[in-house]
């Protein structure tokens, strides 16, 4: 029963990724919405745009301009150029870079508690976020003590806050 168990499970993790990530395409049903305002994000502007030669939307890939206020995508608008209304709007251009939305790892090693010199939370998250994962499902094995039960994954959690 346990060896099925551990083939069963990964499955499983990847499953509910697919099925949150098609089911949260509409941003009106994302829980997260809520999270723009609170200050996280990798540049420090509230309303910029962002433009490039490559952008991916739903419709294919698209030259043009991406809106971005608050932490949230407010437009997407075709053709290259530089957008806004004044000078002192922010516009990053990213010229041939492609644009996408953020992508989902289901397995990494964050290694905390215990192999924190490994990678642990904090320099985990960072990197996943530098290379556009947004989401990531931590694999608890490498971790010392193993997450693998309610006792250690509440310490798990407890470190990361």
């Amino acid at each position: 029963m346990e060896p099925l168990l551990w083939r069963v499970l990964p499955m499983l993790a990847l499953l509910v990724s697919f099925i949150l990530f098609f089911y949260f395409q509409d941003s009106h049903l994302s829980p997260l919405t809520k999270l723009a305002g609170d200050g996280c994000s990798l540049l420090p502007h509230r309303h910029y745009w962002i433009t490039g030669k490559r952008i991916v939307t739903p419709q294919g890939i698209i030259s043009g301009s991406v809106e971005i206020n608050e932490g949230k995508i407010v437009s997407i608008t075709e053709g290259y150029g530089k957008q806004g209304d004044s000078k002192q709007e922010v516009v990053i251009d990213y010229g041939e870079a492609v644009i996408m939305p953020g992508l989902i790892d289901v397995h990494v090693h964050l290694d905390e508690p215990g192999r924190t010199e490994w990678e642990g939370f904090v320099t985990g998250t960072r990197a996943a976020a530098a290379g556009g994962v947004t989401t990531v499902v931590d694999m608890p094995l490498n971790n010392h003590p193993t997450t693998v039960s309610q006792k250690h994954c509440n310490l798990s959690l407890k470190l990361q806050r």
